[in-house]
C-alpha cells in the first residue's frame, strides 16, 4: 500500500530516499571509527588513559582540549551527526518530506563545496594534478548523492506516483529512482577506471551492463530488467570486494572497511529497492 492517510507522495520512494540519507550518516561514522581504529597505538593509549587517569585528570585533559580549539569542531561535528541522524530517523518515521528536502539542499551545497576543494597532494606534481582533477568533476558530475537529493524533490511530484502496468502495479517514481542511480553509479565507476587507468576484466564490463539494463528498464518501464541490472550490481560489488581484499592481502580490517563501504552507499539501497519496484509481479517471477 503506497499511500496512506496524511502523506501525499510516493511512500516507496520517500523510504528509499530516507534510508539513503540514513545510510550515509552511518557510512561516514564507519569510516571515522576506521579511521582512529588503524591507530593501534592511539588506542592502547586512550585505553590506559581511561583505566588509570582519575577524575582530576579528566578534568585537566579537558580542559586542554577545549583550550587547544579542536574541542569546538570536534563538539560541533558530533552535534551536527546526532542532529542529522535523529532528523532522518523523525523523518523516515513521521514522513517529513520537508526535513528531507533541507537535507538534500545542504547535501548539494556540500558536493559543490567538494568540488571546489583543492587536493594539496594532486597540486605537487601536473599530471597528478590533471589525473585528480579530472577524477574529481566525474565524481562530482556523476554522483549518486545528487539523484538522491534530486529525487527528494520528487516525491510529492505526480510524475513519482504510482502506475498500472500490465505487469501489475508498476512504482514508476521508484523505478527512475533505482535505474538513475545504476546509471550514474556506473558511468562512474567506467569515467574513474578510465582516468585512473585501472580497467578490471569484472568491474569495466559490469558498468557497462549495468548502465545498458538500467536505460532499458527507464525506457521500457521494465522492473524485471532492473531487477537483473541489481543482481549484475551485487555481481559487482562481490566481486570488487574480493579484488580488494586480495589485493591488500587479506588483510582483515581493511577488508571490513571496505566491505562496510561497499554496503553503506546508495547504489547497494538501490539494489535492495529494485525488488519493491513491482513487488507482484517480481514475487510472482521468483516463485
Amino acid at each position: 500500500m503506497e499511500e496512506k492517510v496524511g502523506f501525499n507522495g510516493n511512500l516507496a520512494l520517500f523510504r528509499a530516499c530516507a534510508i539513503t540519507l540514513i545510510v550515509n550518516l552511518v557510512g561516514l561514522v564507519a569510516g571515522l571509527l576506521f579511521s582512529v581504529g588503524q591507530d593501534r597505538f592511539f588506542l592502547a593509549s586512550l585505553w590506559n588513559a581511561l583505566t588509570t587517569s582519575s577524575l582530576d585528570d579528566f578534568i585537566g585533559m579537558a580542559g586542554l582540549f577545549i583550550a587547544s580549539g579542536i574541542g569546538i569542531p570536534v563538539m560541533l561535528g558530533f552535534v551536527a551527526f546526532v542532529a542529522a541522524f535523529a532528523l532522518s530517523i523523525y523523518a523516515l518515521v513521521k514522513k517529513k518530506v520537508v526535513i528531507l528536502k533541507i537535507y538534500a539542499v545542504l547535501l548539494l551545497i556540500w558536493i559543490f563545496l567538494q568540488t571546489l576543494a583543492i587536493d594539496p597532494i594532486s597540486a605537487l606534481d601536473e599530471g597528478v594534478r590533471q589525473i585528480g582533477a579530472g577524477t574529481r568533476i566525474a565524481n562530482s558530475l556523476m554522483n549518486v548523492y545528487i539523484v538522491v537529493a534530486v529525487s527528494i524533490f520528487f516525491i510529492e511530484s505526480k510524475r513519482a506516483e504510482k502506475i498500472v502496468d500490465v505487469g501489475g502495479n508498476l512504482n514508476l517514481g521508484l523505478l527512475r529512482f533505482c535505474a538513475a542511480i545504476f546509471i550514474v553509479s556506473g558511468l562512474n565507476g567506467f569515467a574513474n577506471a578510465f582516468l585512473l587507468q585501472s580497467f578490471s576484466w569484472t568491474y569495466v564490463p559490469f558498468c557497462v551492463l549495468i548502465v545498458v539494463a538500467a536505460v532499458f528498464a527507464l525506457v521500457k518501464k521494465n522492473s524485471m530488467v532492473l531487477v537483473a541490472g541489481s543482481l549484475m550490481m551485487f555481481v559487482q560489488i562481490i566481486c570488487s570486494m574480493f579484488q580488494v581484499a586480495m589485493a591488500l592481502e587479506w588483510n582483515a580490517l581493511y577488508f571490513v572497511n571496505v566491505a562496510i563501504s561497499f554496503i553503506l552507499n546508495p547504489a547497494f539501497v538501490a539494489c535492495i529497492a529494485a525488488f519493491f519496484v513491482e513487488p507482484e509481479r517480481i514475487k510472482r517471477y521468483f516463485q
